[in-house]
Protein backbone atom coordinates (compact mmCIF):
# COMPACT_ATOMS: atom_id res chain seq x y z
CA UNK A 1 0.00 0.00 0.00
CA UNK A 2 1.31 3.27 -0.83
CA UNK A 3 -0.39 6.35 0.73
CA UNK A 4 -1.38 7.75 4.21
CA UNK A 5 -4.60 8.28 6.26
CA UNK A 6 -6.18 11.09 7.77
CA UNK A 7 -3.87 12.39 10.65
CA UNK A 8 -1.18 9.61 9.95
CA UNK A 9 2.12 10.00 8.54
CA UNK A 10 2.70 8.34 4.79
CA UNK A 11 2.62 4.87 5.26
CA UNK A 12 6.01 2.90 6.00
CA UNK A 13 5.11 -0.27 8.16
CA UNK A 14 3.15 -3.81 7.87
CA UNK A 15 1.56 -1.92 11.09
CA UNK A 16 0.88 1.57 9.79
CA UNK A 17 -0.52 0.08 6.31
CA UNK A 18 -2.58 -2.10 8.77
CA UNK A 19 -3.90 0.64 10.62
CA UNK A 20 -4.80 2.88 7.88
CA UNK A 21 -6.36 -0.55 6.04
CA UNK A 22 -8.91 -0.84 9.29
CA UNK A 23 -9.92 2.79 8.95
CA UNK A 24 -11.29 4.25 5.35
CA UNK A 25 -13.78 1.99 3.31
CA UNK A 26 -10.80 -0.05 2.06
CA UNK A 27 -11.97 -4.09 0.93
CA UNK A 28 -8.19 -5.53 0.32
CA UNK A 29 -4.94 -5.05 1.94
CA UNK A 30 -1.59 -7.28 0.41
CA UNK A 31 1.40 -6.38 2.42
CA UNK A 32 4.00 -9.28 1.47
CA UNK A 33 2.51 -12.47 1.19
CA UNK A 34 -0.45 -12.03 3.20
CA UNK A 35 -3.86 -10.85 1.57
CA UNK A 36 -6.08 -9.53 3.76
CA UNK A 37 -10.38 -8.92 3.06
CA UNK A 38 -12.18 -5.89 5.44
CA UNK A 39 -14.95 -8.67 5.95
CA UNK A 40 -12.62 -11.02 7.64
CA UNK A 41 -11.51 -8.49 10.28
CA UNK A 42 -12.64 -8.04 14.08
CA UNK A 43 -14.71 -5.25 13.92
CA UNK A 44 -13.55 -3.67 16.83
CA UNK A 45 -9.83 -3.08 15.46
CA UNK A 46 -11.70 -0.43 13.02
CA UNK A 47 -10.98 3.39 13.45
CA UNK A 48 -12.77 5.95 13.02
CA UNK A 49 -10.71 8.96 11.13
CA UNK A 50 -13.49 11.50 10.87
CA UNK A 51 -13.92 11.79 14.51
CA UNK A 52 -10.30 10.69 15.57
CA UNK A 53 -7.65 13.08 13.38
CA UNK A 54 -8.42 16.60 12.14
CA UNK A 55 -8.51 17.13 8.96
CA UNK A 56 -5.51 18.28 6.69
CA UNK A 57 -3.88 18.46 3.54
CA UNK A 58 -0.84 16.56 2.24
CA UNK A 59 1.46 18.20 0.30
CA UNK A 60 0.77 17.25 -3.13
CA UNK A 61 -2.95 18.88 -2.09
CA UNK A 62 -1.19 22.21 -1.48
CA UNK A 63 0.94 21.53 -4.74
CA UNK A 64 -2.25 21.33 -6.53
CA UNK A 65 -3.78 24.33 -4.90
CA UNK A 66 -0.85 26.19 -5.77
CA UNK A 67 -0.62 25.52 -9.32
CA UNK A 68 -4.28 26.50 -9.88
CA UNK A 69 -4.04 29.70 -8.14
CA UNK A 70 -0.59 30.19 -10.27
CA UNK A 71 -2.94 29.31 -13.48
CA UNK A 72 -5.63 31.74 -12.02
CA UNK A 73 -3.22 34.57 -11.88
CA UNK A 74 -1.48 33.69 -15.25
CA UNK A 75 -4.87 34.33 -16.97
CA UNK A 76 -6.18 37.07 -15.25
CA UNK A 77 -2.32 38.80 -16.18
CA UNK A 78 -3.19 37.86 -19.77
CA UNK A 79 -6.34 38.99 -20.01
CA UNK A 80 -4.74 42.30 -18.76
CA UNK A 81 -2.46 42.46 -20.92
CA UNK A 82 -5.18 42.22 -23.88
CA UNK A 83 -6.91 44.87 -22.54
CA UNK A 84 -4.42 47.00 -22.04
CA UNK A 85 -3.04 46.18 -26.42
CA UNK A 86 -6.09 46.63 -27.12
CA UNK A 87 -6.72 50.23 -25.64
CA UNK A 88 -3.16 50.91 -26.77
CA UNK A 89 -4.05 50.44 -30.02
CA UNK A 90 -7.66 51.72 -29.74
CA UNK A 91 -5.68 55.42 -28.68
CA UNK A 92 -3.09 54.82 -31.34
CA UNK A 93 -6.01 54.34 -33.67
CA UNK A 94 -7.86 57.67 -32.57
CA UNK A 95 -5.26 59.61 -32.48
CA UNK A 96 -4.85 58.91 -36.30
CA UNK A 97 -7.98 58.63 -37.70
CA UNK A 98 -9.83 61.04 -35.22
CA UNK A 99 -7.34 63.13 -33.38
CA UNK A 100 -9.00 65.39 -30.21
CA UNK A 101 -8.17 68.30 -28.77
CA UNK A 102 -6.70 67.34 -25.54
CA UNK A 103 -8.14 69.76 -22.80
CA UNK A 104 -8.49 69.05 -18.80
CA UNK A 105 -11.78 70.30 -17.23
CA UNK A 106 -11.62 73.73 -16.13
CA UNK A 107 -15.22 74.38 -15.13
CA UNK A 108 -17.48 73.26 -12.33
CA UNK A 109 -21.26 73.77 -11.46
CA UNK A 110 -22.02 75.39 -7.82
CA UNK A 111 -24.56 73.77 -5.87
CA UNK A 112 -26.89 76.85 -7.15
CA UNK A 113 -26.52 76.40 -10.71
CA UNK A 114 -23.49 78.63 -11.34
CA UNK A 115 -20.81 77.64 -13.73
CA UNK A 116 -17.64 79.09 -12.38
CA UNK A 117 -13.75 78.10 -12.43
CA UNK A 118 -12.43 75.43 -10.09
CA UNK A 119 -10.54 76.66 -7.43
CA UNK A 120 -7.37 74.74 -7.39
CA UNK A 121 -4.76 73.40 -9.39
CA UNK A 122 -3.95 73.60 -13.58
CA UNK A 123 -6.00 72.45 -16.71
CA UNK A 124 -4.73 72.33 -19.96
CA UNK A 125 -6.47 73.42 -23.00
CA UNK A 126 -5.98 72.85 -26.62
CA UNK A 127 -7.63 73.94 -30.36
CA UNK A 128 -5.72 72.69 -32.90
CA UNK A 129 -2.55 73.95 -32.91
CA UNK A 130 -2.76 76.17 -30.08
CA UNK A 131 -2.21 74.68 -26.61
CA UNK A 132 -2.08 76.43 -23.53
CA UNK A 133 -2.33 76.19 -19.73
CA UNK A 134 -4.47 77.75 -17.07
CA UNK A 135 -3.56 78.08 -13.48
CA UNK A 136 -6.94 78.38 -11.14
CA UNK A 137 -7.24 79.59 -7.49
CA UNK A 138 -9.72 80.04 -4.96
CA UNK A 139 -12.56 81.26 -4.55
CA UNK A 140 -12.82 80.47 -8.64
CA UNK A 141 -10.20 82.50 -10.00
CA UNK A 142 -8.00 82.12 -13.10
CA UNK A 143 -4.43 82.83 -11.39
CA UNK A 144 -1.70 83.43 -10.34
CA UNK A 145 -3.39 85.88 -8.02
CA UNK A 146 -0.69 88.37 -6.96
CA UNK A 147 -1.20 90.36 -3.41
CA UNK A 148 -2.26 94.23 -3.02
CA UNK A 149 -3.44 96.66 -0.98
CA UNK A 150 -6.72 97.25 -2.83
CA UNK A 151 -8.46 94.14 -4.96
CA UNK A 152 -10.03 94.89 -8.59
CA UNK A 153 -12.59 91.50 -8.68
CA UNK A 154 -12.73 91.62 -12.85
CA UNK A 155 -15.69 89.94 -14.18
CA UNK A 156 -16.64 88.65 -17.94
CA UNK A 157 -17.20 85.79 -20.16
CA UNK A 158 -14.49 83.87 -22.07
CA UNK A 159 -12.49 87.11 -23.68
CA UNK A 160 -12.27 88.30 -19.74
CA UNK A 161 -10.86 84.86 -18.96
CA UNK A 162 -8.51 84.94 -21.56
CA UNK A 163 -9.68 81.74 -23.14
CA UNK A 164 -6.91 79.77 -25.28
CA UNK A 165 -4.51 82.48 -23.79
CA UNK A 166 -1.56 81.99 -21.36
CA UNK A 167 -1.31 83.83 -18.41
CA UNK A 168 1.47 86.30 -19.86
CA UNK A 169 -1.10 86.84 -22.74
CA UNK A 170 -4.69 87.03 -21.85
CA UNK A 171 -5.34 90.97 -21.26
CA UNK A 172 -6.22 90.93 -17.92
CA UNK A 173 -2.68 89.72 -16.81
CA UNK A 174 -1.77 93.03 -19.27
CA UNK A 175 -3.51 95.67 -17.36
CA UNK A 176 -2.09 94.09 -14.20
CA UNK A 177 1.73 94.78 -15.79
CA UNK A 178 0.02 98.37 -16.75
CA UNK A 179 -1.15 99.11 -13.50
CA UNK A 180 1.95 98.10 -12.03
CA UNK A 181 3.70 100.28 -13.38
CA UNK A 182 1.22 103.42 -12.89
CA UNK A 183 0.53 102.66 -9.55
CA UNK A 184 3.56 100.11 -8.04
CA UNK A 185 3.90 96.37 -8.19
CA UNK A 186 1.88 95.39 -4.68
CA UNK A 187 -0.79 98.19 -4.63
CA UNK A 188 -3.17 96.98 -6.93
CA UNK A 189 -4.43 93.45 -7.83
CA UNK A 190 -6.90 92.20 -10.43
CA UNK A 191 -8.86 88.85 -9.29
CA UNK A 192 -9.69 87.44 -12.61
CA UNK A 193 -13.42 85.38 -11.85
CA UNK A 194 -14.40 85.67 -15.94
CA UNK A 195 -16.15 82.23 -17.08
CA UNK A 196 -16.25 81.18 -19.96
CA UNK A 197 -20.16 81.39 -21.55
CA UNK A 198 -20.93 84.00 -18.90
CA UNK A 199 -23.65 86.59 -19.36
CA UNK A 200 -24.36 89.50 -17.25
CA UNK A 201 -26.85 87.26 -15.07
CA UNK A 202 -23.82 84.96 -13.99
CA UNK A 203 -21.46 87.33 -12.96
CA UNK A 204 -23.97 88.83 -10.72
CA UNK A 205 -25.00 85.80 -9.36
CA UNK A 206 -21.21 84.97 -8.91
CA UNK A 207 -20.59 88.60 -6.79
CA UNK A 208 -24.05 87.52 -4.89
CA UNK A 209 -22.40 83.92 -3.98
CA UNK A 210 -19.02 84.65 -3.51
CA UNK A 211 -18.33 88.48 -3.09
CA UNK A 212 -18.07 88.59 0.57
CA UNK A 213 -15.75 86.04 0.51
CA UNK A 214 -13.48 87.75 -2.46
CA UNK A 215 -14.60 91.06 -0.28
CA UNK A 216 -13.38 93.05 -3.46
CA UNK A 217 -12.56 97.03 -2.85
CA UNK A 218 -13.84 97.37 -7.06
CA UNK A 219 -15.68 95.44 -9.01
CA UNK A 220 -14.57 95.81 -12.81
CA UNK A 221 -17.21 94.23 -15.47
CA UNK A 222 -16.02 93.84 -18.57
CA UNK A 223 -19.44 93.89 -21.21
CA UNK A 224 -18.95 91.80 -24.07
CA UNK A 225 -21.31 91.05 -27.15
CA UNK A 226 -23.98 88.92 -25.91
CA UNK A 227 -24.13 89.30 -22.19
CA UNK A 228 -27.39 90.58 -22.85
CA UNK A 229 -28.77 87.58 -24.98
CA UNK A 230 -27.45 84.99 -22.17
CA UNK A 231 -28.77 86.70 -19.63
CA UNK A 232 -32.16 86.46 -21.09
CA UNK A 233 -31.74 82.57 -21.50
CA UNK A 234 -29.85 81.89 -18.21
CA UNK A 235 -32.12 79.17 -16.25
CA UNK A 236 -30.12 81.52 -12.83
CA UNK A 237 -33.15 84.22 -13.20
CA UNK A 238 -37.05 84.76 -13.56
CA UNK A 239 -38.16 87.80 -15.35
CA UNK A 240 -42.14 88.05 -15.21
CA UNK A 241 -44.14 90.63 -17.14
CA UNK A 242 -44.29 92.84 -14.27
CA UNK A 243 -40.26 93.01 -14.63
CA UNK A 244 -39.34 91.38 -11.43
CA UNK A 245 -36.11 89.87 -11.20
CA UNK A 246 -35.77 86.78 -8.69
CA UNK A 247 -33.43 84.34 -8.38
CA UNK A 248 -34.05 79.97 -9.33
CA UNK A 249 -31.86 77.20 -8.92
CA UNK A 250 -32.12 75.07 -12.04
CA UNK A 251 -32.35 71.26 -11.27
CA UNK A 252 -28.98 69.25 -11.68
CA UNK A 253 -29.35 67.37 -14.80
CA UNK A 254 -28.16 63.83 -14.91
CA UNK A 255 -25.26 64.88 -17.41
CA UNK A 256 -24.16 67.62 -14.66
CA UNK A 257 -24.36 65.04 -12.42
CA UNK A 258 -21.85 62.72 -13.98
CA UNK A 259 -19.73 65.56 -14.57
CA UNK A 260 -19.35 66.13 -10.93
CA UNK A 261 -18.61 62.66 -10.32
CA UNK A 262 -16.02 62.25 -13.14
CA UNK A 263 -14.19 65.61 -12.27
CA UNK A 264 -13.62 63.92 -8.73
CA UNK A 265 -12.19 60.87 -9.46
CA UNK A 266 -8.28 60.90 -9.34
CA UNK A 267 -6.36 60.78 -12.26
CA UNK A 268 -9.20 61.66 -14.41
CA UNK A 269 -7.94 65.05 -15.61
CA UNK A 270 -4.05 63.63 -16.16
CA UNK A 271 -5.70 61.25 -18.33
CA UNK A 272 -7.66 63.46 -19.76
CA UNK A 273 -4.79 65.56 -21.08
CA UNK A 274 -3.15 62.50 -22.66
CA UNK A 275 -5.77 60.50 -24.32
CA UNK A 276 -7.82 60.83 -27.61
CA UNK A 277 -9.65 57.54 -26.78
CA UNK A 278 -10.84 59.30 -23.19
CA UNK A 279 -11.78 62.39 -24.88
CA UNK A 280 -13.71 60.85 -27.88
CA UNK A 281 -15.53 58.66 -25.30
CA UNK A 282 -16.43 61.70 -23.07
CA UNK A 283 -17.42 63.46 -26.22
CA UNK A 284 -19.69 60.73 -26.78
CA UNK A 285 -21.28 60.68 -22.94
CA UNK A 286 -21.09 63.87 -22.10
CA UNK A 287 -20.61 66.26 -25.80
CA UNK A 288 -23.55 67.97 -27.66
CA UNK A 289 -27.28 67.44 -26.74
CA UNK A 290 -30.67 68.32 -28.40
CA UNK A 291 -31.73 72.10 -27.05
CA UNK A 292 -33.67 71.39 -24.12
CA UNK A 293 -35.59 74.75 -22.18
CA UNK A 294 -35.23 72.49 -19.12
CA UNK A 295 -31.45 72.00 -19.00
CA UNK A 296 -30.91 76.46 -19.73
CA UNK A 297 -30.32 75.93 -23.12
CA UNK A 298 -32.04 78.52 -25.44
CA UNK A 299 -35.48 78.02 -26.51
CA UNK A 300 -36.39 77.52 -30.27
CA UNK A 301 -37.23 81.05 -31.16
CA UNK A 302 -34.00 82.61 -29.97
CA UNK A 303 -31.79 82.54 -32.65
CA UNK A 304 -27.55 82.26 -31.23
CA UNK A 305 -24.45 82.43 -32.99
CA UNK A 306 -22.32 82.29 -29.64
CA UNK A 307 -21.59 86.36 -30.09
CA UNK A 308 -24.96 87.52 -30.52
CA UNK A 309 -28.66 86.80 -29.65
CA UNK A 310 -31.38 87.80 -32.13
CA UNK A 311 -34.83 87.61 -30.97
CA UNK A 312 -37.93 89.47 -32.18
CA UNK A 313 -39.11 93.61 -31.12
CA UNK A 314 -40.75 92.21 -27.55
CA UNK A 315 -38.58 90.23 -26.52
CA UNK A 316 -35.21 93.03 -26.96
CA UNK A 317 -37.02 95.11 -25.26
CA UNK A 318 -37.67 92.23 -22.38
CA UNK A 319 -34.01 91.49 -22.97
CA UNK A 320 -32.92 95.29 -22.70
CA UNK A 321 -35.52 95.66 -19.31
CA UNK A 322 -33.84 92.43 -17.98
CA UNK A 323 -30.15 94.14 -18.47
CA UNK A 324 -31.19 97.08 -16.50
CA UNK A 325 -32.60 95.08 -13.78
CA UNK A 326 -29.35 93.31 -13.11
CA UNK A 327 -27.23 95.84 -13.60
CA UNK A 328 -29.22 97.36 -10.65
CA UNK A 329 -29.07 94.82 -8.93
CA UNK A 330 -25.06 94.76 -8.73
CA UNK A 331 -24.93 98.46 -7.87
CA UNK A 332 -26.91 97.87 -4.83
CA UNK A 333 -25.23 95.17 -3.69
CA UNK A 334 -21.61 97.41 -4.37
CA UNK A 335 -23.45 100.09 -2.66
CA UNK A 336 -24.68 97.81 0.53
CA UNK A 337 -21.09 96.56 0.91
CA UNK A 338 -19.22 99.43 0.07
CA UNK A 339 -17.44 98.46 -3.31
CA UNK A 340 -16.51 100.85 -6.23
CA UNK A 341 -18.64 99.21 -9.16
CA UNK A 342 -16.90 100.30 -12.56
CA UNK A 343 -17.98 99.08 -15.96
CA UNK A 344 -16.46 98.90 -19.75
CA UNK A 345 -16.79 96.85 -22.51
CA UNK A 346 -14.39 94.78 -24.24
CA UNK A 347 -14.78 97.13 -27.24
CA UNK A 348 -15.74 94.29 -29.45
CA UNK A 349 -19.21 95.56 -29.82
CA UNK A 350 -19.66 96.82 -33.45
CA UNK A 351 -21.35 100.25 -33.28
CA UNK A 352 -23.93 101.97 -34.43
CA UNK A 353 -26.17 100.02 -32.38
CA UNK A 354 -29.83 99.03 -33.56
CA UNK A 355 -32.32 97.17 -31.71
CA UNK A 356 -32.07 93.74 -34.10
CA UNK A 357 -30.28 92.20 -31.30
CA UNK A 358 -30.01 91.74 -27.46
CA UNK A 359 -26.89 93.18 -26.73
CA UNK A 360 -26.81 95.94 -28.98
CA UNK A 361 -30.63 96.98 -28.07
CA UNK A 362 -29.11 97.28 -24.48
CA UNK A 363 -26.13 99.28 -25.68
CA UNK A 364 -28.33 101.90 -27.18
CA UNK A 365 -29.91 103.15 -24.01
CA UNK A 366 -26.27 101.96 -21.90
CA UNK A 367 -24.72 105.32 -21.52
CA UNK A 368 -27.94 106.83 -20.18
CA UNK A 369 -28.54 103.59 -17.73
CA UNK A 370 -25.32 103.88 -16.36
CA UNK A 371 -25.68 107.70 -15.55
CA UNK A 372 -28.52 107.25 -13.61
CA UNK A 373 -27.32 104.48 -11.89
CA UNK A 374 -24.25 106.61 -11.04
CA UNK A 375 -21.69 103.85 -12.72
CA UNK A 376 -18.85 105.01 -14.47
CA UNK A 377 -19.20 103.31 -18.10
CA UNK A 378 -16.37 103.19 -21.18
CA UNK A 379 -17.27 101.93 -24.45
CA UNK A 380 -14.08 101.95 -26.87
CA UNK A 381 -16.09 100.26 -29.33
CA UNK A 382 -15.91 102.91 -32.30
CA UNK A 383 -12.23 103.54 -31.73
CA UNK A 384 -11.24 99.74 -31.31
CA UNK A 385 -13.48 98.79 -34.12
CA UNK A 386 -11.81 101.46 -36.76
CA UNK A 387 -8.38 100.20 -35.43
CA UNK A 388 -9.07 96.54 -36.26
CA UNK A 389 -11.00 97.28 -39.95
CA UNK A 390 -7.60 99.44 -40.89
CA UNK A 391 -4.49 97.81 -39.33
CA UNK A 392 -4.78 94.73 -41.30
CA UNK A 393 -4.04 92.88 -38.67
CA UNK A 394 -5.41 89.50 -37.51
CA UNK A 395 -6.86 90.04 -33.78
CA UNK A 396 -8.24 87.01 -33.38
CA UNK A 397 -7.73 83.01 -34.14
CA UNK A 398 -8.78 81.26 -36.82
CA UNK A 399 -11.73 79.28 -36.86
CA UNK A 400 -12.87 79.95 -33.24
CA UNK A 401 -13.04 84.29 -33.28
CA UNK A 402 -11.95 84.73 -29.81
CA UNK A 403 -8.77 87.49 -29.24
CA UNK A 404 -5.36 86.08 -29.73
CA UNK A 405 -2.47 88.06 -28.36
CA UNK A 406 -2.97 90.79 -30.50
CA UNK A 407 -6.09 91.36 -30.08
CA UNK A 408 -5.68 90.40 -26.25
CA UNK A 409 -2.89 93.76 -26.49
CA UNK A 410 -5.53 95.79 -28.21
CA UNK A 411 -8.21 95.23 -25.78
CA UNK A 412 -5.59 96.18 -23.07
CA UNK A 413 -4.83 99.02 -24.62
CA UNK A 414 -8.02 100.61 -25.17
CA UNK A 415 -9.21 99.91 -22.02
CA UNK A 416 -6.47 100.88 -19.73
CA UNK A 417 -7.06 104.68 -20.04
CA UNK A 418 -10.33 104.49 -18.78
CA UNK A 419 -9.42 102.12 -15.94
CA UNK A 420 -6.43 104.21 -15.19
CA UNK A 421 -8.72 107.12 -14.70
CA UNK A 422 -11.16 105.20 -12.30
CA UNK A 423 -8.63 103.78 -10.12
CA UNK A 424 -7.05 107.10 -9.84
CA UNK A 425 -10.19 108.66 -8.58
CA UNK A 426 -10.52 105.77 -6.09
CA UNK A 427 -7.30 105.86 -4.71
CA UNK A 428 -7.47 109.88 -4.48
CA UNK A 429 -10.73 109.19 -2.42
CA UNK A 430 -9.19 106.76 -0.14
CA UNK A 431 -5.69 106.69 0.54
CA UNK A 432 -5.36 103.13 0.11
CA UNK A 433 -3.09 103.11 -2.71
CA UNK A 434 0.31 104.63 -1.33
CA UNK A 435 3.68 102.99 -2.45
Amino acid sequence: MSGRCRGEPIVCTAEGAFRCFMGPEVEALAVGDSFLKTEDQNPALKLNYETAFELDYSKEHWCITELKMKTLAGNILLLLLATGLSLLAAEFAVSIIKPQNLNGWIMVKTEKGLLVNKSHGNARHQHGNQVVRYDFASPHLRGPVHSGHVRVLVLGDSFTFGWLLSNEHNYVNLLQQKINSEFGAGTITLLNAAVNGWGTGDYVAFVEDFGSEIKPDIILVFLNTDDIGRALTSPLWSFDHNKVLARTVPPKTPRSKLKQVLNNVPGYQWVLERSHLMQLARATVLGSRPINPEDGSPPPDVMTDGFYTYLDAETTRVATALGASLFSRLHLWCKEHDVYLVVATTGWHQPPYTESETTSAFMVGANALFNDLGIPFSDPSSQLWARRKNSGKTFFFPEDWHPNEEGAALIAEYAFPFLKSQLGNYCSQTNRCMR
